[in-house]
């Protein structure tokens, strides 16, 4: 039938197109090959380290020697006696000292050492990097922690208290290669030997303030054995920061004693040859305007609030320098 119909429709004048059944579709075709994956974008660069990323007008400091080009931390060991040691500490060592001891030839008198440490050009480094003077009004300090890292050698004792002292106005300045327990330097003697000044148990600052200076406890064995100390935060209140940032002069450091007990503590110096046991001073600043800012908690409060928190808490700004310290 079909060609018949082809005849008939080349014989007809005029001609005329006709359309003829649809035919069935044809089968689908091939599947053409995947195209190649685009390459990878270039990964971001970090952020800039220091920069605390939950708020933008929060930044953390890191104050460590070696830490992006600082190196402000001057540290030494003062002491009564050189039978404290197997050799004596010496400036630029890797060690600085805090000890409390009977006296092996005479048990009437205590052998003690003290530490000392300080960090110098704070205000340049905040300056620096946020582009405004600490002092202008356009900073608050939110706080500061100390952290430090060391050894203890029990002796006897079930534990011992690692006191902190901030020097004060009046205080000599210490020079960390002429320092020794009856002077700070080469002109000026300590108003108490052993780089005390006028504090003893309870640091003049806190008592001022009203607060309990009761020191940081070291965990001490019952057994003569030198273990590692984990890493120990120092409360820092956040008006002496001040003092150091905006008081030319007025940055004197502060001193490490061991009291209650007979230990020594061997602190970790900033001449340490590993970076992230060397002492580190984190400070946190707030950029903002005077009428923007939340009321500040009092330095009680402030020193209450700290020390209701877990260790953890108190660790996670060095933690977030060295998380590969976290125990």
């Amino acid at each position: 039938m079909k060609s018949i119909l082809i005849i008939l429709l080349i014989g007809v004048m005029p001609m005329m197109a006709c359309e003829g059944d649809k035919g069935d579709p044809g089968p689908q075709g091939t599947q053409g090959e995947q195209g190649l994956q685009g390459e990878q974008g270039e990964q971001g660069e970090p952020g800039t380290p220091g920069t605390d990323g939950k708020d933008a007008n929060t930044a953390s400091f890191y104050f460590q020697n070696g830490y992006k080009g600082y190196n402000g931390t001057t540290d030494a060991t003062l002491y009564n006696t050189i039978d404290i040691f197997s050799s004596p500490p010496t400036p630029g060592g890797e060690f600085i000292y805090a000890v409390t001891q009977e006296n092996g030839a005479d048990p009437t008198q205590v052998d003690s050492a003290t530490a000392v440490l300080r960090f110098d050009g704070l205000a340049e480094v905040i300056e620096e990097e946020l582009g405004a003077g600490v002092c202008s009004g356009q900073l608050y300090i939110n706080d500061a922690t100390l952290f430090i890292n060391g050894l203890y050698l029990t002796l006897g004792a079930s534990e011992a208290l690692l006191q902190v002292g901030i020097y004060g106005d009046d205080s000599p300045l210490f020079n960390e290669t002429e320092v020794t327990w009856i002077a700070a330097n080469n002109s000026e003697e300590w108003g108490r030997a052993g780089g005390e000044e006028t504090w003893a148990v309870n640091d003049p600052y806190f008592e001022l303030k009203g607060l309990v200076n009761m020191g940081y406890p070291v965990n001490l064995q019952t057994s003569n054995d030198i273990r590692s100390m984990r890493p120990l935060p120092v409360f820092i209140p956040r008006e002496i920061i001040e003092k150091w940032l905006c008081e030319e002069g007025m940055n004197k450091g502060l001193r490490l004693a061991v009291f209650a007990g007979e230990a020594q503590v061997i602190i970790y110096s900033s001449e340490m040859s590993q970076a992230s046991l060397r002492p580190v001073l984190y400070i946190n600043v707030e950029r903002s305007a005077a009428s923007d800012r939340k009321a500040r908690p009092s330095s009680k409060e402030a020193w209450e609030i700290w020390h209701a928190k877990s260790y953890e808490e108190k660790m996670k700004p060095f933690y977030s320098l060295y998380p590969d310290e976290k125990q």
